[in-house]
Formats: C-alpha cells, structure tokens, sequence
C-alpha cells in the first residue's frame, strides 16, 4: 500500500481537529503508516500520526526534505491540513490512482492548473478517473493532495533547496520536466468546478483549500465551512474570512 503525510505547522494547529476528524469519517484506507509533519504538536492533532518534527527556521522545501528522508521509500500521499475531506473518498479509483504510481510518478488527487492545462483531458490506458500530466503544462505538479513515488518528490525537493511554498510550486516545475518526471491527475466525468482553476474531486473530495494567507475561504467553500466552525466549534473571527 502506500503511507499518508500531513504538512503542518503550530500555527495551523486550529485547523487540526477538523482536518483528523473529517479525515477519519471519511477515508478509512489501510495505510502501512501515518504521519504529521510539524515543528510542534499541541495535543490536538490525531495520536495516530507519526510526528516527523522539522527545523522552523528552514525553508518550505528543506523542511518537508528533512521528513521525507525519515520515511520509506515507497509511495506517500502528500497533503496538508487545510485540505480537508467533505465527503466519502472512493477507495476503488484511489487504489487505482495508488497503483498508477509505478508507471508515472505521482497522482494529483484533482484536476487544476492555469487554462492551457485544463483544456483538454488525455485519458490514461482504460482509465474512467486518470488523466496524463503533460510536460506542456504549467503546472506539471501541484501543491495539492497527491500520492508520490516517495523518491521521486525526495529528488524534486533536493533540486530545489532553500524555496518557500509558493516558489517550490513555480521553480520546481522546470526541473519535473528536465528529469522527464512523468505523472497523472485524477478528473471523473461527474467532478464540478470550482473557482477558476480547480475541480472538486470525486476520488478524494477535499476542500482545495480551507486556508489562504492565512484566512478562512468561506467565499468559495461556504456551506462546508460552516458545517466544520460548527461541529469542531471553531470561531471563524480569530483567523479572519475571505
């Protein structure tokens, strides 16, 4: 099977119980392990994830390079703790999108990117779910829920050292294509845009994503929004809408 590793950081610590709960009622995969990456935990995460703890004062890509090296090498699905589940994940594309990996080198759990990327879909082998990522694209990778063959995202992030988030998801797809990374996303006939450069996902329905700089995007995730403020009682206000 394949591991899960959730990025984080203390000051995100407010969005754990929501993204452990909503995780746990709607993925119930038999992953050989779980982990958090974190510089800190505060206790409210799940006991269930491995802490991996990182340097704080180390860049995005060093951080998540230091806890990578400490897992196996086999297959990991990346996530971070504002990607949170809304809905039942469909554990039969999932294992499809798990077994991919090996032909490609990584799944992106969504169908995303500028416009050119999103154009057109080029379906993988029989596949009713998987699409090719192309090296075309803008966006060969993406900073979304994703399952990695573990070294190959090892040798991405030793490629591109010292970079922040939001650099590594621009910097870093030059090198996908100069090392002919090969990869898929996940796009089923019934998944609905939202926004202008995603689709929601019927594979692993996530909310893409909860936070942005720093602030709760309720102008685009409403009404799942509300529902987590209200069942993990979280006070909205603290961190600010947008």
């Amino acid at each position: 099977m394949m591991d899960v590793a959730v990025y984080s950081h203390l000051e995100y610590s407010d969005c754990w119980p929501a993204f452990f709960g909503e995780f746990n009622k709607y993925c119930t995969v038999d992953f050989d392990n779980k982990y958090i990456f974190s510089n800190e935990l505060d206790g409210s995460e799940d006991s269930s994830f491995q802490h991996v703890a990182y340097n704080d004062s180390e860049a995005y890509t060093d951080r998540l390079l230091s806890c990578l090296k400490q897992l196996g090498r086999g297959k990991v699905l990346f996530t971070h703790e504002d990607m949170i589940l809304c809905d039942t994940v469909d554990e039969n594309y999932l294992k499809e999108a798990e077994e991919a990996v090996g032909d490609v080198d990584f799944v992106k759990l969504l169908k995303g990117g500028s416009p050119k990327d999103t154009r057109e879909d080029i379906k993988y082998k029989s596949s009713k779910v998987l699409k090719y990522c192309r090296h075309t694209f803008d966006y060969v990778f993406a900073i979304q829920p994703t399952i990695w063959k573990t070294e190959r995202l090892i040798e991405l992030l030793e490629n591109n050292l010292g970079q922040s988030i939001w650099e590594f998801e621009t910097v870093g797809q030059e090198y996908c294509r100069k090392a002919n990374y090969k990869g898929l996303y996940s796009f089923h006939r019934d998944d609905v845009q939202r926004g202008h450069f995603h689709w929601h996902s019927t594979v692993y329905p996530y909310i893409a994503t909860a936070v942005h700089k720093g602030k709760w995007v309720t102008s685009e995730y409403p009404a799942e929004l509300n529902n987590l403020f209200t069942e993990y009682n979280i006070n909205p206000e603290i961190r600010g809408t947008t």
